[in-house]
């Protein structure tokens, strides 16, 4: 899928879930929502690579235990469930005939290793 110019962002969605974070913590989570939808969707759950695109540095460690619950982890791999939502969505408008439940990023990293 083409990278889409813009994430549709429910700002009271957000408000309503994330209220509870910090200020650096919020950051932190809507830069990974960020790095998803660029991404296609998900992306290594690696914590080098999450720290650096959550820009929190040695502080991640700290930061992760409270944004994480938000996340998915499957295979190696970071996924949130809203992002795959809106993913569905722009494939059906874009492609009526594709499955809907079939994720971006599915095959991206399979045959890596």
């Amino acid at each position: 899928m083409s990278k889409l110019p813009y994430l549709p962002f429910y700002v009271g969605d957000y408000l309503g879930k994330t209220q509870h974070l910090t200020t650096e913590q919020d950051g932190a989570y809507v830069l990974l929502l960020f790095a998803l939808w660029q991404r296609g969707g998900s992306i290594p759950n690696d914590d080098r690579l999450l720290a650096r695109l959550t820009k929190t540095g040695r502080r991640w460690g700290h930061v992760k235990k409270a944004i994480l619950p938000f996340f998915k982890i499957k295979d190696g791999l970071l996924f949130h469930s809203r992002v795959d939502e809106e993913f569905a969505k722009r494939r059906m408008q874009q492609n009526p005939h594709q499955n809907p439940h079939q994720k971006p990023h599915q095959n991206r990293y399979q045959n890596r290793h």
